[in-house]
Protein backbone atom coordinates (compact mmCIF):
# COMPACT_ATOMS: atom_id res chain seq x y z
CA UNK A 1 0.00 0.00 0.00
CA UNK A 2 2.97 2.53 1.09
CA UNK A 3 4.45 1.36 -2.21
CA UNK A 4 1.11 2.40 -4.01
CA UNK A 5 0.52 5.70 -2.20
CA UNK A 6 4.54 6.24 -3.31
CA UNK A 7 4.21 5.67 -6.82
CA UNK A 8 0.66 7.61 -6.92
CA UNK A 9 2.55 11.07 -5.16
CA UNK A 10 5.57 10.82 -7.93
CA UNK A 11 3.19 10.41 -10.82
CA UNK A 12 1.14 14.14 -9.04
CA UNK A 13 4.50 15.35 -9.09
CA UNK A 14 4.76 15.25 -12.60
CA UNK A 15 1.05 16.23 -13.53
CA UNK A 16 0.99 19.43 -10.94
CA UNK A 17 -1.14 22.57 -10.77
CA UNK A 18 0.38 25.50 -11.28
CA UNK A 19 -2.16 28.15 -13.33
CA UNK A 20 -4.51 31.06 -12.56
CA UNK A 21 -7.86 29.46 -11.19
CA UNK A 22 -8.46 29.18 -7.49
CA UNK A 23 -8.46 25.23 -6.75
CA UNK A 24 -11.73 23.79 -6.02
CA UNK A 25 -10.33 23.12 -2.33
CA UNK A 26 -11.54 26.52 -1.37
CA UNK A 27 -15.02 26.19 -3.04
CA UNK A 28 -17.51 27.61 -0.75
CA UNK A 29 -15.57 30.02 0.66
CA UNK A 30 -15.93 34.10 1.03
CA UNK A 31 -12.85 35.29 -0.56
CA UNK A 32 -13.88 38.57 -0.63
CA UNK A 33 -13.14 39.10 3.49
CA UNK A 34 -9.90 40.70 4.11
CA UNK A 35 -7.79 41.22 7.37
CA UNK A 36 -8.85 38.84 10.03
CA UNK A 37 -11.97 37.59 9.22
CA UNK A 38 -10.37 36.27 6.09
CA UNK A 39 -7.72 34.56 8.46
CA UNK A 40 -10.75 32.98 10.49
CA UNK A 41 -12.57 32.36 6.80
CA UNK A 42 -9.83 30.21 5.51
CA UNK A 43 -8.48 28.71 8.73
CA UNK A 44 -11.25 25.89 9.62
CA UNK A 45 -10.64 24.58 5.85
CA UNK A 46 -7.35 23.93 6.38
CA UNK A 47 -7.60 22.76 9.71
CA UNK A 48 -10.44 20.02 8.90
CA UNK A 49 -9.24 18.55 6.25
CA UNK A 50 -5.34 17.60 7.52
CA UNK A 51 -4.78 14.31 7.73
CA UNK A 52 -2.26 13.07 10.75
CA UNK A 53 0.96 11.56 9.37
CA UNK A 54 3.01 9.72 11.32
CA UNK A 55 6.89 10.72 11.74
CA UNK A 56 8.31 7.62 11.07
CA UNK A 57 6.66 4.23 9.88
CA UNK A 58 7.40 1.44 8.00
CA UNK A 59 3.53 0.46 6.98
CA UNK A 60 2.50 3.70 5.76
CA UNK A 61 3.27 7.14 4.06
CA UNK A 62 5.10 8.98 6.42
CA UNK A 63 7.39 12.41 7.11
CA UNK A 64 10.15 11.03 5.24
CA UNK A 65 8.34 9.81 2.30
CA UNK A 66 6.86 13.10 2.42
CA UNK A 67 10.33 14.65 2.17
CA UNK A 68 11.73 12.18 -0.77
CA UNK A 69 8.82 13.37 -2.98
CA UNK A 70 8.16 17.12 -1.90
CA UNK A 71 11.31 17.76 -1.83
CA UNK A 72 12.73 15.84 -4.68
CA UNK A 73 15.27 17.42 -7.20
CA UNK A 74 13.58 18.52 -10.54
CA UNK A 75 16.53 17.70 -12.13
CA UNK A 76 17.59 14.63 -10.45
CA UNK A 77 14.88 12.23 -9.41
CA UNK A 78 17.83 10.26 -7.15
CA UNK A 79 18.20 13.71 -5.00
CA UNK A 80 16.28 16.06 -2.65
CA UNK A 81 16.66 19.89 -2.59
CA UNK A 82 18.13 20.57 0.99
CA UNK A 83 16.90 23.90 2.70
CA UNK A 84 19.39 26.20 3.94
CA UNK A 85 21.80 24.87 0.90
CA UNK A 86 23.18 26.85 -1.67
CA UNK A 87 26.34 25.19 -3.30
CA UNK A 88 27.41 21.14 -3.74
CA UNK A 89 31.15 22.29 -5.15
CA UNK A 90 32.32 24.32 -2.64
CA UNK A 91 33.88 21.13 -1.07
CA UNK A 92 31.72 21.96 2.13
CA UNK A 93 29.14 19.21 2.84
CA UNK A 94 27.38 21.52 4.81
CA UNK A 95 26.18 24.15 2.33
CA UNK A 96 25.04 21.51 -0.14
CA UNK A 97 22.38 22.20 -2.32
CA UNK A 98 21.15 18.25 -3.12
CA UNK A 99 22.03 15.57 -1.77
CA UNK A 100 21.15 11.67 -2.38
CA UNK A 101 17.67 10.35 -0.94
CA UNK A 102 19.79 7.15 -0.24
CA UNK A 103 21.69 9.09 2.31
CA UNK A 104 19.49 9.45 4.83
CA UNK A 105 20.02 10.00 8.86
CA UNK A 106 19.95 6.80 10.57
CA UNK A 107 20.90 8.33 14.03
CA UNK A 108 24.59 7.01 13.60
CA UNK A 109 25.96 10.57 13.90
CA UNK A 110 27.11 10.51 10.82
CA UNK A 111 28.13 13.80 8.59
CA UNK A 112 26.97 14.22 4.55
CA UNK A 113 23.09 12.92 5.63
CA UNK A 114 20.17 14.69 5.34
CA UNK A 115 17.09 15.02 7.57
CA UNK A 116 13.87 16.48 8.85
CA UNK A 117 13.72 20.33 9.68
CA UNK A 118 11.05 22.10 11.91
CA UNK A 119 11.11 24.98 9.77
CA UNK A 120 8.79 26.26 12.50
CA UNK A 121 11.54 25.05 15.79
CA UNK A 122 9.44 22.10 17.89
CA UNK A 123 10.40 24.19 20.98
CA UNK A 124 8.97 27.70 19.99
CA UNK A 125 5.69 26.10 19.92
CA UNK A 126 3.66 26.14 22.42
CA UNK A 127 3.13 23.31 23.96
CA UNK A 128 6.35 22.41 22.34
CA UNK A 129 5.72 19.91 18.98
CA UNK A 130 6.32 16.65 19.56
CA UNK A 131 7.04 13.38 17.09
CA UNK A 132 6.16 10.88 18.64
CA UNK A 133 2.38 10.60 17.69
CA UNK A 134 1.14 12.24 14.62
CA UNK A 135 -0.21 15.76 15.36
CA UNK A 136 1.50 19.68 15.01
CA UNK A 137 4.95 18.19 15.26
CA UNK A 138 4.32 15.94 12.02
CA UNK A 139 2.82 18.24 9.75
CA UNK A 140 4.59 17.92 6.86
CA UNK A 141 4.24 21.91 5.39
CA UNK A 142 6.61 22.09 8.22
CA UNK A 143 9.26 19.84 7.48
CA UNK A 144 12.11 20.03 4.62
CA UNK A 145 15.00 17.91 3.69
CA UNK A 146 18.37 20.06 5.30
CA UNK A 147 21.97 18.65 6.02
CA UNK A 148 21.77 16.87 9.41
CA UNK A 149 24.62 19.29 10.27
CA UNK A 150 23.42 22.61 8.81
CA UNK A 151 19.78 21.74 11.06
CA UNK A 152 21.93 21.24 14.27
CA UNK A 153 23.72 24.77 13.12
CA UNK A 154 20.43 26.12 13.27
CA UNK A 155 18.83 24.67 15.80
CA UNK A 156 16.37 27.31 17.29
CA UNK A 157 17.48 30.20 16.24
CA UNK A 158 14.54 32.63 15.52
CA UNK A 159 14.71 34.29 11.52
CA UNK A 160 15.83 37.54 11.34
CA UNK A 161 16.91 39.49 7.90
CA UNK A 162 19.71 39.43 5.85
CA UNK A 163 20.82 38.92 2.01
CA UNK A 164 22.95 35.99 -0.30
CA UNK A 165 23.37 32.60 1.25
CA UNK A 166 22.32 31.44 4.53
CA UNK A 167 23.96 32.06 7.43
CA UNK A 168 23.91 32.44 11.12
CA UNK A 169 23.75 35.98 12.09
CA UNK A 170 26.57 37.29 14.32
CA UNK A 171 24.53 40.22 16.23
CA UNK A 172 23.19 40.89 19.22
CA UNK A 173 20.11 39.05 18.55
CA UNK A 174 21.61 35.67 16.89
CA UNK A 175 19.27 35.38 14.79
CA UNK A 176 19.29 32.43 10.95
CA UNK A 177 18.59 33.86 7.90
CA UNK A 178 17.82 31.19 5.50
CA UNK A 179 18.82 32.35 2.29
CA UNK A 180 17.31 34.60 -0.63
CA UNK A 181 16.30 31.44 -2.56
CA UNK A 182 14.09 29.48 1.26
CA UNK A 183 13.02 32.88 2.35
CA UNK A 184 9.81 33.28 0.98
CA UNK A 185 9.51 29.31 1.49
CA UNK A 186 9.83 29.91 5.61
CA UNK A 187 7.42 32.84 5.56
CA UNK A 188 4.73 30.63 4.18
CA UNK A 189 5.25 27.73 6.17
CA UNK A 190 5.24 30.10 8.92
CA UNK A 191 2.11 31.72 8.51
CA UNK A 192 0.56 28.17 7.39
CA UNK A 193 1.57 27.21 10.96
CA UNK A 194 -0.21 29.97 12.52
CA UNK A 195 -2.93 29.32 10.65
CA UNK A 196 -3.17 25.95 11.03
CA UNK A 197 -2.37 26.14 15.11
CA UNK A 198 -3.19 29.44 16.49
CA UNK A 199 -4.92 27.84 19.71
CA UNK A 200 -4.18 29.08 23.36
CA UNK A 201 -1.39 26.68 23.91
CA UNK A 202 -3.41 24.70 27.02
CA UNK A 203 -3.00 21.56 25.06
CA UNK A 204 -1.68 19.44 22.17
CA UNK A 205 -5.22 20.52 20.63
CA UNK A 206 -4.99 24.07 21.08
CA UNK A 207 -0.99 24.34 20.21
CA UNK A 208 -0.08 27.62 19.57
CA UNK A 209 2.62 28.30 17.07
CA UNK A 210 3.01 32.43 16.34
CA UNK A 211 5.28 34.35 14.17
CA UNK A 212 6.21 36.63 16.29
CA UNK A 213 7.93 33.97 18.82
CA UNK A 214 9.74 32.38 15.77
CA UNK A 215 10.92 35.89 14.28
CA UNK A 216 12.78 39.05 15.06
CA UNK A 217 11.30 42.39 13.66
CA UNK A 218 10.69 45.63 15.35
CA UNK A 219 7.51 46.39 12.93
CA UNK A 220 4.21 45.89 14.90
CA UNK A 221 1.23 45.05 13.02
CA UNK A 222 -1.80 46.57 14.37
CA UNK A 223 -4.27 44.28 12.33
CA UNK A 224 -2.62 41.23 14.06
CA UNK A 225 -0.68 41.87 17.08
CA UNK A 226 1.16 37.74 16.23
CA UNK A 227 2.26 38.69 12.78
CA UNK A 228 5.61 40.28 12.40
CA UNK A 229 6.47 42.38 9.02
CA UNK A 230 9.43 40.10 8.56
CA UNK A 231 7.55 37.32 6.90
CA UNK A 232 5.02 39.55 4.95
CA UNK A 233 8.33 41.14 2.99
CA UNK A 234 10.11 37.89 2.53
CA UNK A 235 6.30 36.62 1.03
CA UNK A 236 7.06 39.41 -1.36
CA UNK A 237 10.85 39.24 -2.02
CA UNK A 238 10.75 35.69 -2.87
CA UNK A 239 8.07 34.84 -4.73
CA UNK A 240 6.84 30.95 -5.18
CA UNK A 241 8.77 29.36 -7.40
CA UNK A 242 7.91 26.16 -9.56
CA UNK A 243 9.53 23.96 -7.20
CA UNK A 244 7.60 25.08 -4.22
CA UNK A 245 4.42 24.83 -5.94
CA UNK A 246 4.68 21.51 -6.89
CA UNK A 247 5.37 20.68 -3.71
CA UNK A 248 2.55 22.12 -2.02
CA UNK A 249 0.55 19.48 -4.76
CA UNK A 250 2.38 16.51 -3.59
CA UNK A 251 2.19 17.54 -0.08
CA UNK A 252 -1.44 18.19 -0.75
CA UNK A 253 -1.65 14.36 -2.13
CA UNK A 254 -0.63 13.30 1.19
CA UNK A 255 -2.11 15.18 3.68
CA UNK A 256 -5.24 16.36 2.48
CA UNK A 257 -5.11 19.83 2.88
CA UNK A 258 -3.07 23.02 1.76
CA UNK A 259 -0.98 25.89 2.61
CA UNK A 260 -3.38 28.80 0.73
CA UNK A 261 -0.12 31.29 0.94
CA UNK A 262 1.84 28.71 -1.57
CA UNK A 263 -1.57 28.96 -3.61
CA UNK A 264 -2.08 32.59 -3.52
CA UNK A 265 1.01 34.85 -2.01
CA UNK A 266 -1.44 37.48 -2.02
CA UNK A 267 -3.67 36.05 0.37
CA UNK A 268 -1.37 37.21 2.99
CA UNK A 269 -1.88 41.15 1.76
CA UNK A 270 -5.22 40.94 2.33
CA UNK A 271 -4.63 39.80 5.48
CA UNK A 272 -2.32 41.41 7.25
CA UNK A 273 -1.59 44.50 4.64
CA UNK A 274 1.80 45.43 3.51
CA UNK A 275 3.69 45.56 0.74
CA UNK A 276 1.36 43.71 -2.11
CA UNK A 277 2.63 40.02 -3.08
CA UNK A 278 2.03 37.96 -6.23
CA UNK A 279 -1.60 37.62 -7.00
CA UNK A 280 -1.75 34.27 -8.72
CA UNK A 281 -5.80 34.23 -8.61
CA UNK A 282 -5.89 38.18 -9.86
CA UNK A 283 -7.49 39.12 -6.73
CA UNK A 284 -6.86 43.03 -7.79
CA UNK A 285 -3.33 43.03 -6.56
CA UNK A 286 -1.79 43.70 -9.74
CA UNK A 287 -4.22 46.63 -11.04
CA UNK A 288 -1.36 49.31 -9.77
CA UNK A 289 1.33 49.31 -12.43
CA UNK A 290 2.48 53.28 -11.79
CA UNK A 291 5.81 53.65 -10.20
CA UNK A 292 6.41 56.45 -7.62
CA UNK A 293 8.72 59.27 -7.74
CA UNK A 294 12.38 59.23 -7.43
CA UNK A 295 13.37 60.65 -4.19
CA UNK A 296 15.29 63.89 -4.33
CA UNK A 297 17.25 66.32 -2.18
CA UNK A 298 19.21 63.70 -0.80
CA UNK A 299 21.51 65.45 2.07
CA UNK A 300 24.37 63.83 4.12
CA UNK A 301 25.01 65.03 7.92
CA UNK A 302 26.49 63.98 11.24
CA UNK A 303 29.45 62.26 9.11
CA UNK A 304 31.91 60.35 11.78
CA UNK A 305 34.68 58.19 11.15
CA UNK A 306 32.12 54.66 10.84
CA UNK A 307 28.79 56.22 9.99
CA UNK A 308 26.66 59.23 8.23
CA UNK A 309 22.75 59.88 7.81
CA UNK A 310 21.20 60.81 4.87
CA UNK A 311 17.84 62.69 4.56
CA UNK A 312 15.95 63.30 1.11
CA UNK A 313 12.51 65.03 0.05
CA UNK A 314 9.46 62.36 -0.11
CA UNK A 315 8.79 60.66 -3.05
CA UNK A 316 4.64 60.76 -4.01
CA UNK A 317 2.58 58.10 -5.47
CA UNK A 318 -1.03 57.48 -7.32
CA UNK A 319 -1.98 55.31 -4.22
CA UNK A 320 0.84 55.15 -1.73
CA UNK A 321 5.10 55.11 -1.17
CA UNK A 322 5.62 51.97 0.99
CA UNK A 323 9.02 52.23 1.79
CA UNK A 324 12.44 53.34 0.60
CA UNK A 325 15.47 51.02 -0.78
CA UNK A 326 18.92 52.47 0.29
CA UNK A 327 21.91 51.49 -2.14
CA UNK A 328 25.71 52.09 -1.24
CA UNK A 329 28.04 52.23 -4.31
CA UNK A 330 25.32 50.63 -6.22
CA UNK A 331 24.44 47.51 -3.84
CA UNK A 332 21.23 47.27 -2.29
CA UNK A 333 22.06 47.80 1.53
CA UNK A 334 18.87 48.59 3.69
CA UNK A 335 15.39 50.17 3.73
CA UNK A 336 13.80 52.94 5.49
CA UNK A 337 10.27 53.17 6.15
CA UNK A 338 10.70 57.28 6.58
CA UNK A 339 12.97 59.93 4.64
CA UNK A 340 15.83 59.50 6.50
CA UNK A 341 18.26 56.50 7.74
CA UNK A 342 21.30 56.22 8.81
CA UNK A 343 24.15 54.14 7.11
CA UNK A 344 26.84 52.54 10.18
CA UNK A 345 29.87 49.31 10.17
CA UNK A 346 31.68 52.10 7.45
CA UNK A 347 35.54 52.49 7.14
CA UNK A 348 37.10 55.65 7.88
CA UNK A 349 38.35 57.67 5.35
CA UNK A 350 36.71 55.95 2.47
CA UNK A 351 34.55 57.61 -0.21
CA UNK A 352 30.69 56.05 -0.78
CA UNK A 353 27.93 56.65 -3.07
CA UNK A 354 24.38 56.40 -1.92
CA UNK A 355 21.45 56.28 -4.40
CA UNK A 356 17.85 55.41 -3.25
CA UNK A 357 14.91 54.12 -4.86
CA UNK A 358 10.63 54.70 -3.75
CA UNK A 359 8.51 51.75 -3.81
CA UNK A 360 5.46 51.58 -3.25
CA UNK A 361 2.33 49.45 -1.66
CA UNK A 362 2.15 47.35 -4.74
CA UNK A 363 6.35 46.90 -5.11
CA UNK A 364 6.40 48.93 -8.22
CA UNK A 365 10.14 50.95 -8.02
CA UNK A 366 10.61 54.54 -9.12
CA UNK A 367 14.03 55.32 -10.99
CA UNK A 368 16.98 55.44 -9.06
CA UNK A 369 18.05 58.94 -7.35
CA UNK A 370 21.14 61.43 -8.09
CA UNK A 371 23.79 60.39 -5.74
CA UNK A 372 24.97 61.57 -2.64
CA UNK A 373 28.78 61.51 -2.17
CA UNK A 374 30.36 61.01 1.19
CA UNK A 375 33.96 60.71 2.74
CA UNK A 376 34.03 59.19 6.04
CA UNK A 377 36.14 60.68 8.72
CA UNK A 378 39.94 59.99 9.22
CA UNK A 379 38.46 59.05 12.66
CA UNK A 380 40.68 59.79 16.52
CA UNK A 381 44.33 60.12 16.18
CA UNK A 382 46.06 57.16 17.74
CA UNK A 383 48.55 57.61 20.16
CA UNK A 384 50.48 56.30 22.68
CA UNK A 385 52.06 57.05 26.29
CA UNK A 386 55.09 59.35 26.15
CA UNK A 387 57.01 56.24 28.16
CA UNK A 388 55.90 53.51 26.24
CA UNK A 389 59.07 53.34 24.97
CA UNK A 390 62.23 52.02 26.42
CA UNK A 391 65.54 51.79 24.58
CA UNK A 392 68.50 50.06 26.22
CA UNK A 393 71.68 50.76 24.88
CA UNK A 394 74.66 48.57 25.40
CA UNK A 395 78.07 49.58 24.08
CA UNK A 396 81.07 47.74 22.79
CA UNK A 397 82.89 45.94 25.03
CA UNK A 398 86.10 46.14 23.39
CA UNK A 399 87.73 48.09 20.65
CA UNK A 400 86.84 46.40 17.21
CA UNK A 401 84.62 43.97 18.34
CA UNK A 402 81.18 45.84 16.65
CA UNK A 403 79.69 43.84 19.44
CA UNK A 404 77.52 46.65 20.54
CA UNK A 405 73.25 45.92 21.63
CA UNK A 406 70.08 47.72 21.42
CA UNK A 407 67.11 46.68 23.38
CA UNK A 408 64.09 48.15 22.85
CA UNK A 409 61.01 47.42 25.63
CA UNK A 410 57.01 48.23 24.46
CA UNK A 411 54.69 48.59 27.32
CA UNK A 412 51.60 48.38 25.37
CA UNK A 413 51.23 45.06 22.86
CA UNK A 414 50.81 46.31 19.16
CA UNK A 415 51.98 44.85 15.78
CA UNK A 416 55.42 47.26 15.94
CA UNK A 417 57.47 47.15 13.09
CA UNK A 418 61.11 48.78 13.88
CA UNK A 419 64.15 49.80 11.57
CA UNK A 420 67.42 50.83 12.66
CA UNK A 421 69.74 52.94 10.28
CA UNK A 422 73.34 53.28 10.79
CA UNK A 423 74.23 57.15 9.56
CA UNK A 424 78.14 56.17 9.53
CA UNK A 425 78.10 52.55 8.71
CA UNK A 426 77.73 52.14 4.95
CA UNK A 427 74.63 50.61 3.43
CA UNK A 428 73.15 49.47 7.26
CA UNK A 429 69.59 48.95 7.83
CA UNK A 430 67.64 46.58 9.45
CA UNK A 431 64.52 45.86 10.18
CA UNK A 432 62.23 43.62 12.54
CA UNK A 433 58.72 43.18 13.77
CA UNK A 434 58.09 42.65 17.20
CA UNK A 435 55.12 42.69 19.76
CA UNK A 436 56.39 43.78 23.49
CA UNK A 437 60.42 43.92 23.20
CA UNK A 438 63.26 43.31 20.25
CA UNK A 439 67.37 42.83 20.71
CA UNK A 440 69.39 44.66 18.27
CA UNK A 441 72.70 42.87 18.69
CA UNK A 442 76.50 42.82 16.52
CA UNK A 443 75.89 46.75 16.19
CA UNK A 444 79.20 48.46 15.22
CA UNK A 445 80.41 51.83 16.93
CA UNK A 446 77.92 54.45 15.51
CA UNK A 447 74.86 56.73 15.69
CA UNK A 448 71.75 54.89 14.25
CA UNK A 449 68.06 56.30 13.62
CA UNK A 450 65.72 54.18 15.14
CA UNK A 451 62.01 54.20 13.75
CA UNK A 452 58.79 52.31 15.31
CA UNK A 453 55.80 51.82 13.47
CA UNK A 454 52.45 50.65 13.92
CA UNK A 455 51.13 49.99 9.97
CA UNK A 456 47.09 49.34 11.21
CA UNK A 457 47.39 52.38 12.77
CA UNK A 458 49.91 54.75 10.52
CA UNK A 459 51.79 55.49 13.36
CA UNK A 460 55.38 56.53 14.01
CA UNK A 461 57.76 57.52 16.83
CA UNK A 462 61.64 57.82 16.25
CA UNK A 463 64.58 57.95 18.33
CA UNK A 464 68.27 58.69 17.68
CA UNK A 465 70.85 55.94 19.72
CA UNK A 466 74.52 55.61 20.32
CA UNK A 467 76.53 52.60 20.50
CA UNK A 468 80.23 54.27 22.07
CA UNK A 469 83.10 52.36 20.43
CA UNK A 470 85.08 50.45 23.46
CA UNK A 471 88.89 51.47 24.64
CA UNK A 472 91.93 50.00 24.64
CA UNK A 473 94.10 49.62 27.96
CA UNK A 474 97.88 49.35 28.36
CA UNK A 475 100.60 49.10 30.73
CA UNK A 476 103.66 49.09 31.61
CA UNK A 477 105.01 46.55 34.61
Amino acid sequence: MKKLLYTLLFILSVTHFYGQTIPSYYNGLNLGKTGMPLFNELAPRIQSTKQAIPYTSSSSVDVWDACKTGDQDPNDSAKVLLIYGYDDNDGDETTDRTRLKTLQDTGSGATGVWNREHVFPKSLAIPKLETSEPGPGTDVYNLDAVDRSRNSTRSNRKFTDGSGIPSYIETTNGGWFPGDEWKGDVARSVMYMYMVYNGDGSQISQTSCLPINVGFDDTALTVDPNMINLFLKWNVEDPVSPFEANKNEILAGIQGNRNPFIDNPYLATLIWGGLHAEDKWNMGGGSDTEAPTAPTGLVASNITDTSFDVTWTASTDNVEVYDYLIYLDGTYLQTATTTSTSLTNLSPNTSYSVTIKARDISSNLSTISDPVNITTLLGPIFSLPSDNFNLQVTSETCLNKNNGQLLIIANETHGYVVTITGTTTTNFTDTQNFANSYLFDNLAPDIYNVCINIPSENYEQCFVVEVIAGTTVSGKS
